[in-house]
């Protein structure tokens, strides 16, 4: 993705590829997430707004999402609690996995980078991003199990 940030892959064409993922919009125009087939743009702002099939995108990684196994969490954990929770539940961590949550978060934390133009470079760009951090928050996180060693 270093420096290119323009595609012509429209939503529209994504769809056929999976109904859940993540990625990014044309210039790096904010973060891309797409659930049950609805596809969202994650503004600076932190406000996930619903997306036209004619946006394009430079990246994404999507699936067809079907759950494998179910799993409750009632306790609070950290980020890093979850990372150890999540391998002792997943059958394998040498594999690649969908995950969605769906819940009540005490903490949320979201980035998003500015709309950039083609070719800048992408520590550069990513130096803009906002943060925006969210309290007792219900909602969907949507993202991959990446194992260890890539």
């Amino acid at each position: 993705l270093e420096g290119l940030y323009r595609d012509d892959i429209t939503i529209d064409a994504l769809k056929k590829k999976g109904d859940f993922g993540i990625g990014t919009f044309n210039n790096l125009d904010g973060e891309m997430i797409a659930l049950n087939g609805s596809f969202f743009q994650l503004d600076l702002d932190g406000n996930a707004m619903p997306v036209d099939g004619g946006m394009k995108t430079p990246f994404a990684t999507m699936c067809h999402f079907q759950p494998i196994l179910e799993e409750e969490i009632a306790t609070p954990m950290t980020y890093s609690a979850f990372e150890r929770h999540l391998k002792l539940v997943l059958p394998s961590d040498n594999m690649f996995y969908a995950v969605h949550m769906k819940g009540w978060f005490q903490k949320v934390e979201t980035r998003s980078v500015p709309r950039t133009e083609n070719y800048r470079p992408l520590a550069e760009a990513t130096g803009d991003q906002k943060i925006r951090h969210f309290k007792d928050i219900e909602g969907h996180l949507v993202g991959f199990y990446t194992p260890s060693f890539v």
